[in-house]
């Protein structure tokens, strides 16, 4: 073991040695640092002087944070696709896709196993459904009354001649509607 050397007083980047704080359990010397952000760290000897140890963590944050695009939720940034990932219409979308093409999701049996598809212009375009959504009646709130895409033939695909948006109440009367016309027709 080498002589010990006081650092106290002596500054390393954005470290300000205040005092010796102990040994770790490897016996290296221990110094309690003030950082030039305010923070206060604990940093070994050999960390100080080889440059390991910098700041209190706060010169990382700061460089880490330069490195990122000027709009990090926007076009700048290399992992920008649509950006529509927290609305309520990529959820829609989503729905759809998991109805018509996920074997393991709740409803494909009356959706997918059922021949009901999803036309190619939506199926890997979310901005394509957005748009169409948007200049066809699709109103993101319309106080307290969800909007719900409905295929306008039951029997045909998600398609943009074959949706349309109404209310969610309208939609599931609809549904009902449909589902009492298929049982009376057949018992007659």
């Amino acid at each position: 073991m080498g002589k010990f050397v006081d650092l106290t007083g002596i500054k390393f980047n954005r470290l300000t040695v205040r005092q010796y704080y102990g040994q770790s359990k490897h016996k290296c010397a221990l110094w309690l640092c003030d950082c030039d952000c305010g923070k206060t760290t604990i940093v070994r000897t050999a960390d100080l002087k080889n440059g390991h140890t910098k700041s209190c963590g706060c010169l990382f944050i700061e460089t880490s944070i330069s490195k990122l695009p000027d709009d990090v939720s926007g076009v700048n940034n290399p992992n920008y696709k649509h950006g529509g990932c927290y609305e309520r219409l990529y959820n829609v979308w989503c729905g759809i896709k998991d109805r018509c093409n996920n074997p393991n999701k709740e409803n494909y049996g009356r959706y997918g196993a059922m021949g009901i598809t999803i036309c190619p212009e939506w199926e890997n375009d979310y901005p394509a459904f957005r748009e169409w959504a948007l200049t066809n009646g699709y109103v993101e709130e319309l106080s307290g009354k969800e909007m719900s895409i409905d295929r306008i033939d039951s029997n045909q695909g998600y398609s943009p001649d074959n949706c349309q948006w109404v209310t969610l109440s309208e939609n599931v009367a609809r549904r009902n509607y449909d589902y009492w016309e298929t049982v009376h027709a057949n018992q007659r």
